[in-house]
């Protein structure tokens, strides 16, 4: 499992490419974890919200679609 941290206002991006099934994103805030996941349903990767830990904002991989990962 790889996690991966997201900045708001970052110029850096999650490399899509090394995205795998059960990888974790951890988000900044709220919004930035609705618009990470809305960025990457685009892309063709569904995530999920990570429940459970009230000081993180946190998404999961959870399908990948063929194609999308070259």
């Amino acid at each position: 499992m790889t996690i991966l941290g997201r900045e708001p206002n970052s110029e850096r991006e999650i490399d899509m490419s090394n995205l795998q099934i059960g990888d974790t994103i951890i988000c900044s805030s709220q919004d930035n974890m609705i618009d990470t996941m809305m960025e990457l349903a685009q892309a063709g990767i569904e995530t999920d919200f990570v429940y459970g830990d009230k000081e993180k904002y946190k998404l999961v991989a959870t399908d990948i679609e063929e194609g999308e990962k070259q």
